[in-house]
C-alpha cells in the first residue's frame, strides 16, 4: 500500500518516487543477476530424502557438492556450546544436533551460534556439516550442507539412532541424504530406539 506512513514521515509511494538508480550499471554490477544469467539453475532450498528422512538443505554457501562426513552427535544445542571446541575436529566432521525440535525444544530455536562458532573456528568455507532436527539460520555458510527441520528425535525422527562416528552422506546435486549404515542396523537401532523412548535423551546414545 503506497499510502503506509515510513518512518521518514513520507508516505512508502512517496519514498519509492525518491529513489533514482541506472537499471544498466546495476545489472552489469555483479549485485542483482539478470534473469538470463541467474546465480544458480535451481531454487537456492533443496529437500533432501533418504534413509534419514526428509530435511531442507540450503546452497545458497554449499553449492551441490557431495558431502561424507563422521557423525558427531550432541543432545542439544546446550551441549554442542559445552563441548564442541573439544568434540568438533574441522573438515570431515558431520555435527548432528537433536532434541531441538518443537516437541523437544518448544520454538524450535536457530543453530545460530553452532554455525557461527563453526564458521568462526574453521573459516565460512569450512567442510563441516551439520544435521539438526531444529532449524539453522539464514545467514548460514560453508563448504558443506547445513540441514535442518529433520523429523525430531522427540518424535521417532531417524536423526535419534544416529551414534558418534557413523557415516552421513548428503548430496544436494541429488537430493539424497544417507546414513551409511545396513538396513538390518537401522532396524535393530530402531528397536533400541523404541525401547529407549522413555529415557532421558543423554541416555540414548
Amino acid at each position: 500500500d503506497g499510502n503506509a506512513k515510513t518512518i521518514t514521515g513520507r508516505t512508502l509511494g512517496e519514498d519509492l518516487e525518491r529513489i533514482t538508480y541506472d537499471k544498466d550499471s546495476l545489472l552489469k554490477s555483479g549485485v542483482i543477476s539478470p534473469f538470463d544469467k541467474p546465480k544458480l539453475d535451481r531454487g537456492h532450498l533443496i529437500l533432501l530424502d533418504g534413509n534419514l528422512g526428509k530435511g531442507w538443505t540450503k546452497v545458497s554457501g554449499t553449492g551441490l557438492t557431495q558431502y561424507e562426513g563422521r557423525a558427531v552427535v550432541f543432545n542439544s544445542q546446550e551441549d554442542f556450546l559445552a563441548n564442541w571446541n573439544q568434540r568438533v575436529k574441522g573438515e570431515g566432521d558431520f555435527v548432528v544436533i537433536r532434541y531441538e525440535g518443537p516437541k523437544s525444544s518448544p520454538g524450535c530455536p536457530e543453530m545460530l551460534k553452532p554455525t557461527t562458532l563453526l564458521t568462526g573456528k574453521y573459516g565460512k568455507e569450512a567442510r563441516i556439516g551439520l544435521m539438526t532436527d531444529g532449524r539453522f539460520s539464514g545467514g548460514s555458510c560453508g563448504g558443506a550442507p547445513i540441514i535442518g527441520h529433520l523429523t525430531e528425535a522427540e518424535d521417532h525422527g531417524l536423526i535419534g539412532i544416529i551414534k558418534d562416528g557413523d557415516k552421513i552422506i548428503a548430496d544436494p546435486s541429488q537430493n539424497k541424504l544417507a546414513l551409511s549404515i545396513s538396513d538390518e542396523e537401522i532396524e535393530s537401532r530402531l528397536e533400541f530406539y523404541g525401547r529407549a523412548y522413555d529415557r532421558l535423551p543423554e541416555q540414548v546414545k
